[in-house]
């Protein structure tokens, strides 16, 4: 389950706009709300002081370093910190420390930026993990919430893939930054100190399901619902298509065209990831239309999408990176959250550990969805680059994003 912003983050941003007195009568009215006295530019969470919080201002939840415009409708974004360390595996690590001590051990190397910026080359086999700390730090995280941490869409869609490997750290004793291991597959990439956000991250109520069939479609027949789908203009009846498992929303792949990046040794220099509209595509993509079959070749990155276009209320979508009915060996997403609000066609990002035939039709992957815990509104709801696309859509470093159908 999913807490919204409603409750924690989105009135946070009003205080930008609140005077003193306005600001004194928000927090009253809010469970968890934005601890003003870090400053507009950082801010942290405490529990409104009306309630009966028994513990003393160091023992507050908050999050430091964490910029207004990081927020988004169900969590915040996480940029990347001053330590990055680099080796050949993915692991799990207890926090900042251990990190330290491989290098020492001569397990890591610890990497300089370059006037604050750091460059992450590839490898088609992900064994060049670069370990990413983030900037921000979460104080005395309460063991009732968990953090699902994943790629931003923009991410993902360079082919890089992320994942959360210091949650023991935070686990353990509540205070952390956020470690992620980064793997570039494809492309190298240019990041800066303080600024790149790689991941996205949502709170979730701790050992919370996710929605089952049952609860989806009896919100679908007695309210307005939290999700809608549709092939073209038409309207898939969730009730009796078929559709809708316990896993989640079946989605299927389009193969009327897709990108496929092209091989390393014609990549011509690091993609920028904090510049917009700034590469052309045929630098990095090539585009290929289709007649209904893909191939696709081994160890290549490809942009698909789905023939279904999604809409989501009050739900979050999570989708799945490999799906059952697809095969062992290809991932369908490097980027896996779907903000509630979004509506478009899902650019799915793709990889098979074999040659591929996919298509027309084939299974891409599920979309469970996550109840949101609070008050959802269309004013809380995605207003992302990527919102009403027509899949597959390049990341927003590119001029020719998507081809017109």
């Amino acid at each position: 389950m999913v807490l919204t912003q409603a409750e924690i983050f989105s009135r946070v941003m009003r205080f930008q706009s609140q005077d003193h007195d306005q600001r004194r009568s928000l927090v009253k009215r809010m469970g968890i709300v934005a601890d003003t006295s870090l400053g507009l530019e950082s801010m942290g969470l405490i529990p409104d002081p009306s309630l009966d919080f028994a513990g003393t201002q160091e023992e507050l939840f908050n999050i430091k370093n964490l910029k207004f415009d990081l927020l988004s409708g169900v969590g915040f974004d996480l940029r990347v910190g001053e330590h990055v360390f680099v080796a050949d595996r993915v692991q799990n690590v207890s926090g900042l420390e251990e990190l330290f001590d491989y290098v020492k051990a001569g397990d890591m190397k610890k990497l300089d930026p370059n006037e604050g910026k750091f460059v992450f080359d590839p490898d088609p086999e992900g064994n060049r993990v670069y370990y990413v700390v983030s900037f921000e730090e979460l104080v005395n995280f309460p063991k009732e919430l968990s953090l699902f941490v994943d790629a931003k869409s923009t991410t993902g869609r360079v082919g890089v893939m992320c994942t959360d490997v210091g949650r023991a750290a935070l686990r353990e004793s509540g205070t952390a930054p956020v470690i992620i291991a980064v793997q570039p597959y494809v492309f190298p990439i240019e990041v800066s100190v303080g600024k790149t956000r790689l991941v996205q991250a949502v709170l979730r109520l701790s050992d919370s399901p996710y929605m089952s069939r049952a609860e989806i479609l009896k919100r679908e027949v007695e309210s307005e619902g939290v999700v809608d789908l549709f092939e073209g203009e038409e309207e898939i009846d969730l009730t009796t298509n078929g559709r809708l498992g316990e896993k989640g929303l079946l989605m299927t792949y389009s193969t009327s065209r897709a990108f496929r990046a092209k091989q390393a040794r014609a990549i011509p220099f690091p993609i920028d990831m904090d510049v917009i509209g700034k590469y052309a595509r045929g630098d990095f993509f090539d585009l290929i239309e289709g007649n209904n079959n893909l191939l696709m070749e081994r160890g290549r990155f490809y942009l698909l999408g789905t023939r279904e276009r999604i809409v989501l209320r009050g739900a979050c979508g999570i989708l799945s990176r490999e799906s059952y009915e697809t095969g062992t060996g290809l991932w369908g997403h490097f980027a896996g959250i779907i903000h509630p609000g979004f509506n478009g066609e899902i650019t799915m990002e793709c990889r098979s550990s074999s040659n591929r035939l996919v298509k027309e039709g084939d299974p891409g992957g599920f979309v469970s969805l996550d109840m949101l815990e609070g008050h959802f509104d269309d004013d809380d709801g995605y207003k992302g680059k990527y919102q009403g696309q027509v899949s597959p859509t390049l990341p927003k470093m590119f001029k020719d994003r998507s081809q017109k159908r």
